[in-house]
């Protein structure tokens, strides 16, 4: 075993250097090389930049500037009777009678369908949800599209939804529903104030319930998508001192975190509950775990303006200001207002409205940045604990030798675990920028002397199969490219020694990268790491190539010549990949544990 302590040389500068010289597609969004050059959207300044993230607080349109009911706050576990007087306080209030059609066939309506149709002067005929027909019928009553409500004669249309009425209102009106038949329940103005006193109920019971706050952990994201290890931060913010708030869509990560077994206070997506929380608890530091992906860039400045004197880290899962416009708008959902208020948040941030950024994005391009920002940002690599003194190797040595067994005519086996688009089966090799994959597998088993395995981490048995995953079962059946299900991550470090190389490379030559690509650091080529696996990745992941080359932890393939990586597998040295796997990880725990001082220094100053 080589020093642990010790960092090895760049053995490939050369081959760093001239890459760096070969210019990405075109159509490839420069690097922000300045903080200012988050300020990317229109209208955005230096100078205006606070006064656009105060809308945090004014804008009346977003789903989330409402008070939720008790029903919410409490979780599905409680006593029924908070709901049905709920709904008894709707009904009274916006004077729903005659026949009423109810929007949505989930959960909620489930549970109020019966109750609402018990009542004298209240009829359900129907219910409309977007899915439609396709449904048939929801507890004994027929279900059709929002465009198909003129089947059946009503009085009124109630929308009782907890987080999307609006949308569903717009929808409702989009389809020909005539406003004055239209009731929506939480965001009716007359309730809110109700609501308001419930949620003040609320929050006393919460102060009863859990004490005094010194710390607060906030996080819109499930436990897996952390930067930091949760058992670090236990270590830094001890749960006996310190609350945790899921700020999420109802129930959408409580599950999860029930599963880790870590008390939790549930903040359905509120902002002026989240509002009063804060306010209430008053805690001297605070942990924020935020992402664009839950669209919560915005709560670095939401959390100080309502505490200017607490201390504040923000762990970025990433950053919305290093994703293109295009990627936000139409894969997260992004209108025009969020990209300004992302931009502004992140970039108020990083000029020190908060203590400290916690990231998981590196290399040349990175650092660069970093060093003109005004606040710390500190590089944390996800899945390595910082706290425990030392990590075992992932896999003993030996299985990589065992090729060396295989005979005259190797075989090889590479897997690869995380999501598998089929937007490339169903539209042409190429048709998915970011995440193309197919033709470098197909190049891979060419031969006949190397095997794929996919684990779809979209794809779950226990789930009703998506037509994409249909597809993909359907299309790796049989052959040299076997397709599997999801499997959880403790079941991919057990495997790790049958598999020679793990695969990432997703890009092809000319694919447009986004930035977050080329400086951040995923969960799926830290989980290959720590099996012990070296990995395949594109040149494009330049940070993670980086790595990979820097300690020869494995290949890495410039898009351009993809046709060569089969013969880079047959001509590696598996022995001294592995060995270079472990490096990297002994380097990145080093690192992490520089980091995680820097932080409890932060916190304790």
């Amino acid at each position: 075993m080589k020093d642990e302590s010790k960092q090895p040389s760049k053995p490939t500068a050369n081959k760093l250097e001239a890459r760096k010289r070969k210019p990405l597609a075109s159509n490839t969004l420069p690097f922000p090389y300045k903080p200012e050059n988050f300020l990317r959207s229109a209208g955005l300044t230096q100078q205006n930049h606070k006064e656009i993230a105060e809308e945090i607080f004014t804008l009346p349109t977003l789903a989330e500037s409402k008070f939720p009911s008790l029903e919410v706050l409490a979780g599905w576990n409680n006593d029924p009777s908070s709901l049905y007087q709920y709904i008894d306080k709707v009904v009274d209030v916006l004077n729903v009678s005659g026949k009423v059609l109810l929007y949505g066939a989930g959960t909620l309506t489930g549970r109020y369908i019966d109750y609402l149709n018990a009542k004298s002067d209240i009829t359900v005929v129907a219910i409309l949800d977007e899915k439609g027909e396709a449904l048939g019928d929801f507890q004994g009553y027929p279900v059709i599209s929002p465009k198909n409500h003129d089947r059946f004669d009503f009085d009124q249309l109630l929308i009782l939804h907890f987080h999307w009425e609006e949308n569903m209102a717009e929808t409702a009106l989009e389809a020909g529903v005539p406003s004055h038949k239209i009731i929506t329940g939480i965001t009716h103005l007359g309730l809110q104030e109700d609501l308001k006193a419930s949620c003040l109920v609320a929050i006393e019971h919460l102060n009863k319930k859990f004490g005094p706050c010194e710390n607060l952990i906030l996080t819109t994201l499930a436990p897996k998508w952390s930067v930091m290890d949760l058992d670090d931060c236990d270590e830094l913010l001890p749960p006996d001192r310190s609350h945790l708030i899921v700020f999420s869509n109802p129930n959408m990560h409580y599950e999860s975190w029930k599963l880790e077994k870590r008390p939790f206070i549930s903040c359905p997506r509120s902002r002026p509950f989240l509002k009063l929380l804060l306010e209430a608890f008053k805690p001297r530091n605070i942990y924020l775990k935020i992402s664009p992906h839950t669209h919560s860039d915005w709560i670095p400045l939401f959390a100080r303006a309502l505490l200017p004197h607490s201390r504040i880290i923000v762990e970025y899962y990433d950053m919305a200001a290093l994703f293109s416009p295009g990627f936000l708008t139409e894969r997260l959902d992004y209108r025009s207002h969020d990209h300004v208020l992302a931009d502004a948040a992140t970039y108020a941030a990083s000029k020190g409205e908060v203590d400290a950024m916690v990231v998981k994005s590196g290399g040349e391009n990175w650092r660069k940045l970093a060093e003109s920002f005004g606040t710390p940002a500190i590089t944390l690599f996800p899945l390595i604990s910082a706290s425990r003194s030392q990590m075992q190797p992932p896999m003993p040595l030996h299985a990589a030798k065992a090729v060396e067994q295989r005979g005259e005519n190797p075989r090889y086996r590479v897997v690869y675990a995380g999501s598998v688009p089929a937007e490339e089966l169903k539209h042409g090799l190429g048709s998915f920028p970011g995440a193309n994959m197919f033709k470098y597998l197909y190049r891979l088993v060419e031969g006949g002397d190397i095997e794929v395995d996919l684990y779809n981490a979209g794809d779950h048995d226990y789930l009703e199969t998506s037509e994409d995953n249909q597809i993909l079962r359907t299309a790796f059946s049989e052959g040299p490219i076997r397709y599997h299900c999801s499997i959880p991550f403790t079941r991919l470090l057990s495997i790790g020694h049958q598999y020679d190389f793990a695969f990432t490379a997703v890009h092809y030559a000319g694919d447009f990268t986004e930035n977050v690509t080329r400086s951040g650091i995923g969960n799926r080529f830290m989980g290959y790491l720590m099996a012990g696996m070296p990995v395949i990745v594109d040149s494009y992941f330049e940070y993670q190539a980086e790595l990979v080359d820097r300690f020869n932890a494995g290949l890495v393939i410039e898009p351009e010549r993809l046709d060569e990586l089969p013969e880079m597998i047959r001509n590696a040295d598996l022995c001294k990949l592995r060995q270079g796997v472990l490096d990297l990880l002994a380097y990145m725990q080093k690192a992490n544990m520089e980091s995680f001082s820097r932080i409890q220094t932060i916190l304790k100053a």
